[in-house]
């Protein structure tokens, strides 16, 4: 069984931090544990069933932002699971999973990033063209997790998360809270998990690359995608976008950036409330990192913005 021993393991953990059902978490959970004791084959074993036990596979937040990095930072399952993020989950048919995994997969970006750079960004951006409206949100939600992250700024992005999980510890009694209380292991690595994911490494992305990524909403325009069936899921996914873009502060030409504005604006004008919630958050940041170098378009969206109010 030896020779199976990786692949197997492997897949026990990831049904047991990504699956949709509880239960079978905790049944792949309980079954990794198992092994572990029985075989001791198992990587990494005795570190990971420490941290990933009953109580930290039972709530969605935890395993995919605490629990899923930490078991990724073993370099026998790095790729493994940036993998599985980026090409399942994150292409997930419901919405949530797709943005958890979309975080996740920004901080597991993090523990290796030539690869990220080489295989998992390109074939993203690829999957933000195709006709499938939950692939293509999920690429274009993933792709900017992953500029937060390497920007420095994921922490800003998962902090909703962090509220809800801090209200759900302070619900539990003093004896529940010890039980789901991090151990040594997960402790140790989150200090120096931190320090990383507060450095930008940005310029880290290849020029060509980053160029791809900035066509993508001129190409999303052109195939006709916000429009029809699916037109709001993208127009979110691309405001993400383009709040990534802007926080990175990529360099971009005056058409681009009429194209984006335009973006902006059309999704300013809609009904549809959690794009206005996006659009709103997007709009601060390109307007701080992008606009601002542009004077004449930036006076010309504030006067049309004007000519709205007063209409």
């Amino acid at each position: 069984m030896k020779e199976y021993v990786i692949k197997f393991g492997t897949n026990l953990l990831m049904c047991a931090l990504f699956d949709k059902n509880t239960n079978c978490r905790k049944a792949a959970a309980a079954s990794f544990q198992e092994n572990v004791g029985r075989q001791g084959y198992f990587l990494n074993g005795i570190e990971i069933i420490s941290e990933m036990d009953f109580f930290s596979v039972s709530r969605i937040s935890n395993y995919y932002l605490q629990i899923a990095p930490f078991v990724a930072s073993f370099k026998n399952y790095t790729i493994s699971f940036i993998n599985y993020l980026a090409f399942n989950r994150s292409l997930h048919i419901e919405k949530n999973i797709r943005i958890l995994s979309g975080k996740s997969l920004g901080l597991v970006s993090l523990l290796d990033t030539s690869y990220c750079n080489e295989f998992i960004i390109p074939k993203l951006i690829e999957l933000t063209l195709s006709k499938t409206v939950n692939k293509r949100h999920g690429a274009l939600y993933s792709i900017s997790c992953i500029l937060q992250a390497y920007s420095g700024n994921i922490q800003r992005l998962i902090e909703k998360d962090k509220e809800i999980e801090n209200i759900f510890l302070r619900s539990l009694s003093i004896n529940e809270q010890k039980l789901v209380k991090s151990g040594i292991y997960l402790q140790e690595f989150q200090n120096k998990f931190n320090e990383q994911k507060n450095k930008n490494i940005v310029d880290l992305i290849p020029i060509n690359i980053v160029n791809k990524i900035l066509e993508i909403p001129s190409l999303l325009i052109e195939k006709k995608f916000f429009k029809g069936k699916g037109g709001e899921i993208t127009r979110i996914g691309v405001l993400n976008l383009i709040k990534g873009c802007s926080i990175c502060k990529f360099k971009i030409n005056e058409i681009k950036c009429k194209i984006w504005i335009q973006i902006l604006e059309e999704c300013l004008r809609t009904t549809i409330e959690d794009i206005h919630k996006e659009v709103y958050q997007a709009l601060e940041i390109f307007s701080k990192n992008i606009l601002t170098y542009f004077k004449d378009l930036e006076i010309n969206m504030i006067e049309n913005f004007i000519k709205k109010i007063q209409f």
